[in-house]
C-alpha cells in the first residue's frame, strides 16, 4: 500500500471518529466560542446537519451575534482553527441583523440546528 494512501485511509479514520463523537465536539466548540464572545447564538447548518454529509464534508458552525462591534472576528476563527486542528471546521460568524436579512434567506429553518 502506498504511504499517500495510508494517510488517506487514517484521516478517513480520524474523521470517522470525529463524527461518532460530534455532538461533544460541537459542546466543546461553543464552549470556547462563548469564552471569547459570551452573547452568541451558536448553529450547526449545511450537509452535517442534514444528516448527509460524507467524510469530504466540512462542518459548517454559524456564530450570530446582537453586533460585531468590539469583536475580533480574525482571532476567534484562528483560535477555533488552531484548537480544533485537523477538523474540517467552517466557521461562519454574522451579526443578527445580517442573519435575518441574508442567512435566513438561504437556509432552510429545519436545517439550522442550535448548538446547546
Amino acid at each position: 500500500m502506498s504511504k499517500g494512501f495510508e494517510i488517506y485511509i487514517e484521516y478517513s479514520r480520524e474523521l470517522e471518529k470525529l463524527f461518532r463523537n460530534l455532538q461533544n465536539v460541537l459542546l466543546s466548540i461553543k464552549e470556547d466560542i462563548e469564552r471569547d464572545v459570551p452573547v452568541a447564538k451558536i448553529y450547526l447548518f449545511g450537509s452535517v446537519a442534514r444528516g448527509r454529509y460524507t467524510y469530504a464534508s466540512d462542518i459548517d458552525i454559524l456564530v450570530v451575534l446582537e453586533s460585531l462591534g468590539g469583536v475580533d472576528i480574525d482571532t476567534l476563527k484562528t483560535h477555533i482553527k488552531t484548537r480544533y486542528r485537523g477538523y474540517p471546521i467552517e466557521l461562519h460568524i454574522t451579526d443578527r441583523q445580517t442573519f435575518e436579512k441574508w442567512y435566513k434567506r438561504f437556509i432552510k429553518p429545519e436545517e439550522l440546528i442550535e448548538i446547546a
